[in-house]
């Protein structure tokens, strides 16, 4: 997992073009960018990012609890903690009921 914003050089597959990141990325990295990368733009030109290098990626669904794993084999995965993220939703606490 990541903070908000920190998946931004993998989305637009930039980590070469950001001094620190440019510095420790690894062909790992840049292999998880690309598909990551690919992923936004079929999604922008399609709906549905899945296709060519990008994995199965299901439908949002309230109670689905699932979320894309970026890795050297991407994947949907359980949200991790999604019972207490839907404790926090059922409860009111992030404004929807």
């Amino acid at each position: 997992m990541v903070d908000h914003g920190e998946e931004l050089p993998l989305v637009f597959e930039s980590l070469d073009r950001v001094p620190p990141l440019r510095a420790i990325a690894t062909d790992r990295d840049r292999a998880v960018a690309r598909v990551a990368n690919a992923c936004w733009i079929n999604f922008a030109r399609t709906g549905d990012p899945a296709g060519g290098e990008c994995p199965a990626w299901p439908r949002y669904g309230f109670r689905q609890d699932r979320l894309m794993r970026f890795d050297v084999t991407s994947a949907a995965q359980a949200v991790p903690g999604a019972p207490l993220l839907d404790a926090f939703v059922r409860d009111g606490a992030l404004g929807q009921q």
